[in-house]
């Protein structure tokens, strides 16, 4: 992910991996791979991410049953591709992550709504641009990624 020229592209993160193998240090090897787990996860969820915090909420004497699925969900699809890796494409892996976007994307709009009555709906509004403003930058590159490539004239 740091070191392809179509994603992150930092030799600096390439160097510095080399040199903690290099040296054996493999505190530095663990910060460096959370350190991109951190910015895989913000940078494919953005936002997204709050969905999770509705496990908070309280649902009278027990969490709601949905909630505890899609967070199920949400976790097995972070987690699997982190856990089966495997070579060629990287969709084969990638493509289990789609199902903690969508379980997250419902989770947060489950909080909002939640939350509507607490913060007003002009907060909800601010707070769901904020959201889709998230997506932008990510959206944006995938564009510039995949419309050229697809304009043949």
């Amino acid at each position: 992910m740091f070191s392809d020229p179509i994603r992150l592209a930092s030799p600096a993160w390439g160097l510095k991996r080399t040199e903690f193998v290099r040296e054996s240090n493999y505190l530095g090897i663990i910060y460096l791979y959370l350190k991109g787990i951190v910015i895989f996860l913000f940078v494919n969820l953005g936002l997204k991410l709050f969905g999770s915090l509705i496990i908070f909420r309280k649902f009278g004497t027990k969490v709601n049953g949905l909630v505890l699925i899609l967070l199920t969900v949400a976790l097995l699809g972070i987690v699997t591709p982190l856990f089966f890796l495997q070579g060629g494409v990287g969709w084969n892996t990638i493509q289990f992550f789609f199902y903690a976007s969508l379980s997250l994307g419902i989770l947060l709009v489950l909080l909002l709504a939640s939350l509507k009555k607490r913060l007003g709906q002009r907060a909800t509004v601010i707070i769901m641009v904020f959201v889709w403003a998230s997506f932008l930058p990510g959206f944006t590159d995938i564009v510039n990624i995949i419309y050229p490539a697809a304009i043949t004239w």
